[in-house]
């Protein structure tokens, strides 16, 4: 018997956000009102240090954001890989659905980056 049930496949937002951007928030995967998503893989890595900000996201486009994961600035040094795990990211919602309708941004935290000029980004995501 077939299996009628819709199975998500991991998908990949890739690209690059330049800082005024991803100071404004850059969205990267669009709300979709029948779907939520959920953050399960990927990496940022910055041209420049990151010397301003507090971290960047990867979170919700809601009106008040909900973290899947968060960079610390110390971890965005120029062209290093930060990937989403647990020695250098902080997981927060990171395997957890989002609420339907809401889709995902990068966001720079704190105050405006100036020094990084472009942070790069892969976010591998789920629907649901």
């Amino acid at each position: 018997m077939a299996n009628t049930e819709r199975i998500s496949r991991v998908r990949c937002a890739t690209g690059s956000a330049t800082k005024t951007e991803y100071n404004a928030g850059k969205i990267i995967v669009p709300p979709d009102s029948a779907r939520s998503y959920i953050v399960v893989g990927g990496w940022l890595r910055s041209t420049g240090t990151t010397t301003e900000c507090d971290t960047i996201d990867i979170c919700s486009t809601a009106g008040t954001p909900i973290v899947g994961v968060s960079i610390a600035r110390a971890q965005l040094a120029n062209g290093v890989i930060a990937p989403f795990t647990a020695s250098t990211a902080t997981l927060t919602t990171f395997g957890v659905a989002n609420v339907k309708g809401v889709g995902l941004q990068i966001l720079s935290v704190g105050s405006d980056e100036t020094t990084a000029t472009v942070c790069d980004y892969c976010v591998k995501y789920m629907t649901v």
